[in-house]
């Protein structure tokens, strides 16, 4: 297990929190926009300030750099609102670590995470608890980048929790809860997690931790299973099949 690239540092300190702001809304941003090529550091003198949910600690970065990548932060420092006049914006219902990536993203093209080789760890492992910590910063990460409408982005958190599930033979159930509590129906995260245990999850692992699945999910995941086994692949099910009503009878003295 050995970590990629070093967290690229942006200017930190402590800060009173800002007031709460209008959310700048997908309504006031291009549709089907293409993603827009690397960044050039033209007016190194211009930064805003990004703070994580309810932290206290701000992220001074460039702005040319961040309203490149995201039409969100675009808008919002462009506007007559508060984060344009402040050229501050709160980041709410997110972490400082997924702050963090997305920084690094925008200052590299590429995710700051650990990179796990072709193992299996224990199931109560240090390296195990490492793949969940890491699913759920990546999981943290996507519905972020969702936020801020950078596409670019949420697909790179997709190829890699799918990487770490193929390298560790693990599905990330640590992180279905807060996806679907942070994301709405058919969401493209939802999809794959759903994709996911629906492929490689045995029977005997639903009946242990079933209650552990959100209840949205559960649906979403008879959905799939009704879809890949139409009505007449289902004919041994059928009450009548086989030994017919006696399997659902009782005893009788």
């Amino acid at each position: 297990m050995a970590s990629t690239q070093t967290p690229v540092a942006a200017p930190s300190t402590s800060s009173t929190p800002l007031p709460s702001t209008p959310t700048i809304t997908s309504d006031a941003l291009p549709q089907n926009r293409p993603e827009r090529k690397v960044s050039s550091l033209k007016k190194p003198a211009e930064l805003v300030t990004l703070y994580a949910g309810k932290s206290n600690e701000k992220f001074v970065v460039h702005k040319e750099f961040v309203t490149h990548y995201s039409p969100v932060l675009r808008a919002a420092f462009s506007s007559d609102f508060i984060e344009g006049q402040t050229q501050t914006y709160r980041l709410e219902d997110t972490t400082e670590e997924a702050v963090r990536l997305l920084i690094h993203w925008i200052y590299t093209q590429k995710l700051d995470i650990t990179k796990f080789d072709d193992w299996k760890p224990a199931p109560e492992s240090p390296e195990r608890f490492a793949i969940r910590k890491q699913n759920d910063s990546l999981a943290n990460h996507w519905v972020l980048a969702e936020k801020l409408f950078i596409h670019q982005l949420q697909n790179l958190a997709i190829e890699e929790i799918e990487d770490i599930r193929v390298c560790s033979r693990s599905i990330p159930l640590s992180v279905c809860r807060y996806v679907y509590q942070n994301t709405s129906a058919k969401n493209p995260l939802r999809r794959l997690l759903v994709d996911q245990c629906a492929a490689y999850i045995e029977a005997d692992k639903y009946e242990r931790i079933g209650a552990d699945f959100p209840q949205e999910m559960l649906i979403d995941l008879v959905t799939v299973y009704a879809k890949t086994f139409p009505i007449p692949q289902r004919t041994h099910l059928r009450p009548t099949s086989g030994v017919g009503l006696a399997r659902y009878k009782v005893d009788e003295p």
